[in-house]
């Protein structure tokens, strides 16, 4: 799993500066193509729309997966893309745009039969999770609930494609992970894996801004609400198979629950009515 960086030039409504921007390979939010152009997915394309409508440019460099929140509030110049949930705690370091929600659910290959429905029917399982993740704290939470006649085994997966290969090499029973992309990984798995389980913790990602940034992050926030607003946005979800009223914000804002920035960006409330987020 690789992060990206993109140095770009602000300007346009937003002030001239040199910026790095950082995204992750985590299809179907965002995903390395392969053909040296860049990241695609769902995110790739909500930020060529921010960019365009924004006049910025920009320009993608790889850069490891580890550091990209300390990367982001090290430096004021330096914007995070990724699939990454808004916590308490990492808003703490860093500003966020919410752009999508998921919650997260169990992967499984398509004749695994024993049941799934939520954390405690973990016990007595192998399960596999991203190293670093909310799900990898989730489900040590959860080992240390489980009885020792009924252990949990943690297998750590250093990637995605490590996560989905160990439920398909049979290392681990299930692998817990993102509803968004564990349900496109089971679509396009020719019927090898399907996904069980209610989904829990649902939360919004964010892109993140350096906290010294308000400004870009509520530039970023204007855009998107921008594009709830003219059915653009509901438009790209269905693009990528997410249903609107499943997957969608409305409206955009920072942080778990702060501004919403300006209001003449806020969609209206018939845009979002029947939203279940």
């Amino acid at each position: 799993m690789l992060w990206t960086l993109l140095t770009i030039l602000l300007v346009s409504s937003l002030s001239s500066a040199n910026y790095d921007f950082r995204d992750v390979d985590g299809a179907p939010i965002i995903s390395q193509s392969g053909d040296g152009i860049g990241p695609c997915g769902l995110l790739a394309d909500l930020w060529l729309l921010i960019s365009y409508i924004n006049g910025i440019n920009f320009r993608y460099v790889p850069t490891p997966l580890t550091p990209l929140i300390t990367a982001v509030q090290d430096n004021d110049k330096s914007i995070g893309l990724s699939a990454t949930f808004i916590t308490a705690e990492r808003q703490k370091r860093v500003d966020f745009a919410q752009y999508l929600q998921s919650g997260n659910v169990f992967l499984v290959q398509s004749t695994y039969n024993e049941p799934i429905n939520d954390l405690n029917d973990l016990c007595g399982k192998t399960v596999t999770v991203l190293v670093g993740t909310v799900h990898e704290a989730d489900v040590r939470a959860q080992q240390a609930d489980c009885p020792s006649s009924r252990p949990l085994i943690i297998v750590p997966a250093a990637s995605q494609t490590e996560l989905i290969n160990n439920v398909q090499n049979n290392k681990a029973d299930t692998a817990v992970y993102d509803e968004s992309v564990l349900v496109t990984v089971a679509r396009n798995s020719n019927n090898q894996l399907k996904v069980v389980g209610k989904p829990y913790n649902i939360r919004p990602y964010g892109i993140m801004c350096n906290k010294n940034n308000r400004d870009v992050c509520c530039a970023i926030v204007n855009t998107i609400n921008s594009l709830i607003q003219e059915g653009v946005y509901q438009q790209l979800l269905k693009r990528y198979s997410f249903p609107y009223q499943k997957y969608g914000i409305c409206p955009s804002r920072i942080n778990l629950n702060g501004s919403t920035c300006s209001r003449q960006c806020i969609p209206n409330t018939q845009i979002c009515k029947g939203f279940s987020g």
